[in-house]
């Protein structure tokens, strides 16, 4: 078991394993003077899932000496979305194959986004997530994280084999910590700023400072600084569920301080406010085949995007005491809430409830005009609730007790709409951060460079995780992104720290060598 030590350095307390690999870089300066120590290589900013992964990769990639690489969390805990996934069983990733185009959406918080820009940011989702091959990524889980994984058949997820969350997000910061990273809860960053350092003759570093009490006279003043990196990773989060410490300080920083464009954040995967059928109380009601679409309608302002409609992959669906949720609905959201943000396009949720279409229930009811029995009979052998089928019925203006043989033409077509054309009566709110699963918007991928996430125009300075502006369905696919853009960031951070390293070193060589400074010079 390797020793654990601690180092303090201004308000920041550090920690490293003495016997973890060295980095070329490291192994050179491990004799050098303690003043070496006061410098991170790599500051991860957050230790959910995609900064606990950039923290390994970049505390593997550089050897861990001495603690170089450390995680930066504003809370108490670490990982606490982790803990809350998957009802506690934390879904880890897909066993299916994700289709960047499919299973993710991006590129949509800015309405003003040129198509070369939406271009260009769906490429570096691409090439983020197929960075790493499921098969691979499994593999790092079972043997570098020693996490067990299970398939679940019936949703074909891979969930840890102990059904704990728990043990997902001790085993990271485990495996963070065995190869020689920190991760250090109650230290909060709100500010950053690239200054030179005169113990690394002028080295240019990130200052990285602690959050500041509110005050309305140092409103704009960084507090105490925590530590100085040679490269940052964002892993802040977004605004999703903001009781575990995501209230969108990364965005705040990144764009106030750095002038990176955030685009307009929004809540997704959220559930939706609105009235149910005949505007019936229908809370608790689910359909496990629903087809639900999100469809444009009304005029067009933005010539260049086509009309088009989306199906959600999923088909559960719930009724709740004030709207409407479920993975269906989930994964379809983002476009209502963006058509009522942006106001580029109208959006309306149409259902199939049970996926039949027009055709098929207009072929159930013929044959249950010719058996003699009634309508709600044949909603009911279709697989509508009963609570939803009467519902349905006075909502398409039709006696509950009609006999299938006795449906008038008009009373025929409305109900084949309720059936198979119903467009939900979605209000003008939702859910919020509060309720959303994750949080659309965020630093545009048009903005980071696709082979290690850094930004652009930014030093080595990196996102990754739910501060991008990239979010996936549900099932899975938001923790794939984490995975995968956390491993781009923390191989990337570490390479950016490593030359910074070497530039710094090259310098101290130069300045060594330089005549002013020689012996014989100075006589």
């Amino acid at each position: 078991m390797a020793a654990v030590h601690w180092c303090r350095n201004g308000g920041g307390l550090y920690r490293y394993r003495s016997n973890a690999r060295a980095h070329p870089y490291a192994r050179a300066h491990a004799s050098s003077s303690s003043s070496s120590s006061s410098v991170l290589d790599v500051a991860v900013l957050g230790a959910g899932a995609a900064g606990l992964t950039a923290a390994f990769f970049a505390a593997q990639r550089l050897g861990g000496l001495h603690g170089r690489v450390a995680v930066l969390e504003r809370t108490r805990e670490s990982g606490k979305k982790i803990l809350m996934s998957g009802g506690s069983r934390c879904n880890v990733m897909p066993a299916i194959p994700a289709s960047p185009e499919d299973d993710f959406f991006t590129a949509a918080g800015d309405s003003n986004a040129s198509a070369g820009e939406l271009k260009y940011a769906k490429k570096v989702a691409k090439l983020t997530l197929n960075s790493w091959h499921p098969e691979e990524l499994r593999h790092w889980f079972e043997h570098d994280v020693k996490l067990s994984l299970t398939l679940e058949e019936s949703t074909q997820k891979l969930f840890p084999t102990s059904n704990s969350a728990r043990e997902v997000r001790n085993k990271l910061v485990e495996a963070v910590e065995d190869q020689g990273g920190a991760v250090m809860h109650g230290h909060g960053v709100s500010s950053m700023k690239r200054l030179p350092s005169e113990e690394h003759d002028g080295e240019l570093l990130w200052h990285l400072y602690a959050e500041d009490p509110p005050s309305k006279w140092s409103l704009h003043e960084p507090g105490a600084l925590i530590a100085r990196a040679r490269a940052v990773v964002v892993a802040t989060g977004g605004l999703s569920f903001p009781a575990v410490g995501t209230d969108g300080t990364g965005h705040k920083m990144l764009r106030d301080e750095l002038g990176v464009r955030i685009a307009e954040t929004y809540p997704a995967l959220v559930p939706l406010l609105g009235v149910s059928p005949a505007q019936e109380q229908l809370a608790g009601v689910s359909l496990s085949d629903v087809r639900l679409q999100a469809v444009e309608s009304g005029p067009k302002k933005n010539k260049r995007k086509k009309r088009a409609s989306t199906t959600a992959h999923r088909s559960g669906f719930l009724f709740t005491h004030k709207g409407f949720s479920g993975p269906s609905v989930l994964d379809l959201s983002h476009r209502v809430i963006l058509a009522r943000q942006q106001m580029v396009e109208d959006v309306k949720l149409m259902v199939e409830w049970t996926g039949d279409t027009r055709e098929e229930w207009a072929d159930r009811l013929e044959a249950q005009r010719s058996g003699g029995g009634g309508v709600r009979g044949a909603l009911r052998g279709g697989g509508i609730p009963q609570r939803l089928a009467d519902a349905l019925m006075r909502h398409a203006d039709v006696p509950l007790d009609r006999v299938a043989s006795e449906l008038r033409k008009g009373e025929r077509e409305r109900l084949l709409t309720a059936l198979a054309g119903y467009e939900l009566e979605v209000g003008s709110a939702d859910g919020g951060f509060k309720k959303a699963e994750v949080s659309g918007g965020g630093v545009p991928l048009s903005s980071l460079k696709p082979d290690g996430l850094a930004l652009q125009g930014l030093e080595n300075v990196f996102c990754c995780g739910e501060i991008c502006d990239v979010h996936g369905r549900i099932g899975g696919f938001n923790f794939l992104w984490a995975w995968t853009s956390g491993r781009l960031a923390g191989l990337g951070s570490a390479a950016g720290a490593a030359a910074a390293a070497d530039k710094g070193e090259k310098k101290e060589g130069e300045m060594a060598s330089s005549p002013s400074s020689s012996p014989s010079s100075a006589s």
